[in-house]
């Protein structure tokens, strides 16, 4: 089976999974399901404008992006072609974020960076989940705010680290992070302003989400946030994978297992894309999220 067919084959699996999960869903679960779907596809808008806006030639880009929901592979496969970062915005399911985009865009592309409108839909997608949790109770707002708490964390860590790599002031870069947060105290305030993003890495992993030094050290070697940014996502990963050891009948397992689904599919890709290109199953190996998760 070719890769695209195998595409198709992953995106369909989750959107059927999804559509299995929501069906048992009470009406409590409902909206914050919908919420979380939406934030899969905002990764998938990002990483079509982040193709566009950095010029990344049409045949790599597709090995960056996760085609889910209403972005089919097909319909990835045209954005990528036509290289139209203002048609790929008129994809936003909210007008309100569409007009966002549309703004920041000019900026983007002066500067060849795509962070101004990754942070807004990041933003945007993060404070919607974030809202939907507080109309919940007892276990269910406990864990479910644990589960996206870390994840807001999480990605405030990666967007504070970048916009540093990039040689962004300390007011500008937070402007970009999401005005919540869960765990990660003062420090996002002290690592702003770090020399470099190397300096931020060790800061930030002082608190409660401890990195190991050598992958910082693998960071700092390689130049590259890279190794950071899986780092963190398997952070992500852990906090869904344990939301399975305590009570079964709580909001935060259904949220928890579309999380690991969608890194599954993410690690499937990586595998394919590795494969297709030669490269050595170490490097390959090195590069999932869930595997040997733990």
């Amino acid at each position: 089976m070719e890769i695209p067919n195998l595409e198709n084959a992953l995106a369909q699996s989750y959107y059927e999974t999804f559509e299995r999960v929501i069906k048992y869903a009470d009406e409590t679960t409902r909206p914050i399901l919908d919420d979380f779907f939406e934030k899969h596809e905002a990764v998938c808008l990002k990483s079509l404008l982040r193709m566009i806006i950095t010029r990344t030639p049409v045949e790599k880009s597709m090995d960056y992006i996760i085609p889910v929901g209403r972005f089919t592979p097909e319909m990835c496969r045209r954005a990528i072609t036509t290289r139209d970062a203002r048609e790929v915005a008129a994809l936003a399911s909210d007008e309100d974020l569409r007009d966002e985009i549309l703004k920041k865009l000019p900026e983007c592309e002066k500067s060849g960076s795509s962070l101004p409108i990754e942070a807004s839909i990041e933003k945007y997608v993060f404070e919607k989940i974030w809202n939907s949790t507080i109309h919940l109770e007892g276990i269910d707002l406990k864990n479910t705010q644990r589960l996206v708490g870390t994840e807001i964390d999480a990605d405030n860590m990666m967007m504070l680290v970048r916009a540093i790599h990039l040689g962004l002031n300390g007011e500008m870069t937070k402007g970009f992070l999401v005005p919540i947060r869960f765990r990660i105290g003062d420090l996002l305030d002290k690592a702003l302003g770090s020399k470099n993003p190397f300096e931020a890495m060790r800061t930030l992993s002082r608190g409660a989400y401890h990195v190991d030094p050598v992958v910082v050290s693998e960071s700092e070697a390689s130049r590259s946030t890279l190794p950071w940014e899986l780092a963190l996502r398997k952070v992500i990963v852990h906090e869904s994978s344990i939301m399975f050891l305590g009570y079964p009948l709580q909001v935060a397992i259904p949220l928890a297992f579309l999380n690991l689904k969608f890194f599954e599919i993410g690690d499937i890709r990586t595998i394919l894309v590795g494969k297709k290109s030669g490269a050595d199953p170490s490097k390959i190996a090195s590069s999932l999220v869930a595997y040997r998760l733990r």
